[in-house]
Order: C-alpha cells, then sequence, then structure tokens
C-alpha cells in the first residue's frame, strides 16, 4: 500500500515517525521541478510506503492554477502498478490538493466529526461532488461512505449527530464509528500508527472494519463489471 499525505501539515507522515522537514525531494518538487515521484516515495516501518506531506505544499497549493487538478493522477501513473491500494489523504473542504485527490480517487471515504456544524459540512461536500466533481472531473468516483468519528459516546449531542446523519443519509453513513480516545494522541508522540500500539482498542477495532468496508465495496463492484461485460 502506498499513502500519499496531502496536507502541508503533515500530520499523517508526523504520526509514522517521520519529520517532513528533513526530507528532499517532496511532492512539491515533482510538481515545481519534474521529479520523479519515485524518488519522494519512503519507506515505514509498519508495512507500507508513503509520499509525505511537507510544509512547501502550502506554497504548491497557492501556485496552483485552474486545469491543474488532474496534475496528481498524472504524476502518481508511474509508480501506481507498484501498489494494491493508493490512499489519497487530503483536508477536508475545497483546497487545490483536495479536488486533485478527489479527480485521482476511485473510491471516497466522508470523514465526518460527532458535532452539529459537522452535518452542515457533509452537506455541502456531498453537493460540491454533485454540482462540481461528478459533473466535472470525475464522474466514477464513488463512495464507500460517511465515517463518524471522534464520537464520545457518553455524549447525548454526539450521539445524536451520528443519529441525524443516519437518518439523512441511511446506508450512506457507516455502521460503525471511531471513538474519541487519547489513544491517538499517544499515537502522534510515539509515531506509531494505533492499530500497532493497541490493536484490540475500540478505535483500531473500527478502523479493521473500514479496511474490510473498503475491501467489500470494491469487490462488490468488480463483481458487477464482471456481471455487465458478461451480458454484452
Amino acid at each position: 500500500m502506498l499513502a500519499v499525505d496531502l496536507d502541508e501539515t503533515g500530520k499523517l507522515t508526523m504520526r509514522l515517525g517521520i519529520n517532513p522537514e528533513t526530507l528532499y525531494p517532496t511532492l512539491s518538487h515533482v510538481y515545481t521541478q519534474g521529479e520523479q515521484i519515485s524518488k519522494v516515495v519512503k519507506k515505514t516501518d509498519f508495512g507500507f510506503d508513503i509520499i509525505p506531506g511537507h510544509p512547501l505544499l502550502g506554497a504548491l497549493q497557492d501556485a496552483l492554477e485552474p486545469g491543474d487538478e488532474r496534475l496528481l493522477k498524472k504524476h502518481l501513473g508511474p509508480i501506481l502498478a507498484d501498489y494494491d491500494f493508493v490512499l489519497l489523504d487530503a483536508r477536508p473542504g475545497t483546497h487545490p490538493l483536495s479536488y486533485a485527490a478527489l479527480t485521482a480517487a476511485d473510491y471516497l471515504i466522508m470523514p465526518m466529526r460527532a458535532q452539529a456544524d459537522s452535518l452542515k459540512g457533509v452537506s455541502q461536500t456531498i453537493d460540491f461532488l454533485r454540482d462540481v466533481i461528478w459533473q466535472d472531473f470525475n464522474p466514477d468516483l464513488k463512495t464507500v461512505g460517511i465515517l463518524p468519528v471522534m464520537v464520545r459516546r457518553i455524549s447525548p449531542n454526539a450521539l445524536g449527530v451520528v443519529k441525524k446523519a443516519r437518518e439523512s443519509w441511511g446506508n450512506k453513513v457507516l455502521d460503525f464509528e471511531v471513538p474519541i480516545t487519547d489513544l491517538f494522541s499517544k499515537e502522534f508522540a510515539e509515531g506509531k500508527p494505533a492499530i500497532i500500539l493497541n490493536p484490540k482498542h475500540e478505535a483500531s477495532q473500527a478502523y479493521m472494519r473500514l479496511a474490510k468496508a473498503v475491501t467489500k465495496t470494491i469487490d462488490g463492484d468488480r463483481v458487477k463489471a464482471k456481471k455487465a461485460k458478461a451480458k454484452k
């Protein structure tokens, strides 16, 4: 698997024990200097590779112009065959690299914090997908689902947000949640994934269920595609 950290803060990168500021070249140099994408890929200690985030991605976002949304998919092209899965980790919102991720992706996982204002954010994202991404950039993008995260189980407000989401979007909301926990703070401090630190923790188990949901969705689409091809 390859993870691609498209956030200039490099939070995913640092959670793996990698200091982004020590790295060269970076994804930004692939865009601006024609650096080979293979030189940006870093091995991790956890069985997968990463294209790290870096502060230079902030300047890159400001420099991207209309039409550059498709460049990420082009840049990743030479190494895609080396991986079974490529995870694009992008900031929420309509940032240029978020556009690029949605344009390059085959599937979308939409995290939703268990906060009242997140319901509006998800609704706006769905509208954005319908009116912009599916219309003009990536009509084949499919959704795995909306993933409730940072759910405080003892909070009626948090549980109410999750309930409202399921009432609004039905089975588009995944049938499990990621609880709020200090495990993720420990993960960041130690530079190890939560599933390595405590694989039996309910938060780790939730992400394992997410991985299974992704695989199930992809396998289901492949079966549908074969059936459709057989009918022709």
